[in-house]
Formats: structure tokens, sequence, C-alpha cells
């Protein structure tokens, strides 16, 4: 017998007697995804989502998610994000009404089910009653 010839391989390990898929890390659509659907219309800014999960190119993952599985994603300058007299102010971004918010949804329990993770639903996780920024 060669040594760790019982030991099993890849992402399955045994517990007792069935075996366990572990829960694989997140991708950074999946951050947005949930983010844009957590704070509804108030939306999110380049520098918000890096606070949250280390976002450095929000516009670029924003573009993706809308050309690459058309998802709505409204934007607007932030005014407020403005910190010094020469800086451009940040997009802030944010899912238009409830079918983009199922839309977003969709991919995002696609992704979660990929790395193993249970499905969101979307009355547990999208805030639509918030108010706009």
């Amino acid at each position: 017998m060669k040594k760790n010839e019982a030991t099993p391989k890849g992402d399955n390990i045994k517990n007792g007697n069935s075996y366990v898929t572990e829960i694989g890390p997140r991708i950074k659509s999946e951050y947005t995804l949930e983010m844009l659907l957590k704070v509804g219309p108030n939306g999110i800014t380049q520098p918000e989502a890096y606070s949250v999960y280390r976002e450095s190119c929000l516009h670029s993952t924003i573009s993706a998610l809308q050309n690459q599985h058309n998802i709505k994603i409204m934007r607007r300058s932030d005014k407020q994000s403005i910190v010094h007299k020469r800086q451009k102010p940040f997009s802030r971004y944010w899912l238009p009404d409830i079918v983009q918010a199922n839309r977003a949804l969709t991919l995002l329990n696609f992704y979660r089910k990929q790395r193993n993770a249970p499905s969101l639903k979307l009355s547990a996780i999208y805030q639509p009653t918030s108010k706009p920024v």
C-alpha cells in the first residue's frame, strides 16, 4: 500500500459515511452583485466597494456584468465622493428595478452553486425601499 493512498483527493472530504464538499472562495462579481442587492437604490461607489471587499476596479466589474450578463445597472456621478478640489467624482451604481434585481440574484445564485454555497432568496437580501442618496 502506497503512503497516503486512502487520503481523499480534491475538494471531497469524508464526513462519517458521506462525502461533503467544501464551500469555495467567492469571486469578485459575486461580491459586487451581493452588495448591489443589499444597498438597493442607495447604490455603491468605488471607495465603498474597496472598504467592504477590496474592489479596486468597480467600473470594470460593473461593465462586465452589463455586457456579459445583460444586467442593467444605473450610474451617476456622486459629488459627495469628492475629497479634494481637483478630484473627479466617483460613479454611484445601483439596480434600477425588481426585474434587474432578479437577474442579479439569478447570476449570484449561479456563482454560489458553483462553489457549493446555499442559494439566497431575493426577499432576504434585496432592499428596494431604502431611500436613494
